[in-house]
């Protein structure tokens, strides 16, 4: 018999700001549990009058759809507002699934 673990898996936000830049940090694997805490975070970020925001993904090596969603609702308010969501180094499992829904250049993708 297989066994499922649904526990919530570590998941964390920083954020700062940067010569006019909002920079936030995704850690850890996230998950729909995670949801609430990253559209709460990105709230704050939109609020700001920070032109560019950049998303950190280097330390995020797992993305489902619930956060992809999130990252394109985000892109869609700041880019009608004249400003510019970056997603920055991600991992290969999230850059993968960002390439799946064909979003590398919708969102702003940077690997380097």
């Amino acid at each position: 018999m297989e066994s499922f673990d649904s526990s919530p898996r570590s998941f964390a936000t920083s954020w700062a700001r940067h010569d006019g830049q909002s920079v936030i940090s995704l850690v850890g694997e996230f998950d729909r549990a995670h949801v609430a805490e990253l559209t709460q975070v990105m709230d704050e970020v939109v609020a700001s009058s920070d032109p560019e925001i950049i998303v950190d993904l280097s330390s995020l090596p797992f993305l489902d759809s619930s956060g992809i969603a999130v990252l394109v609702a985000v892109h869609n308010t700041l880019e009608q507002q004249g400003r510019r969501l970056v997603l920055r180094q991600p991992q290969p499992n999230p850059k993968k699934a960002l390439e799946i829904c064909g979003l590398i250049d919708y969102l702003n993708v940077e690997t380097a």
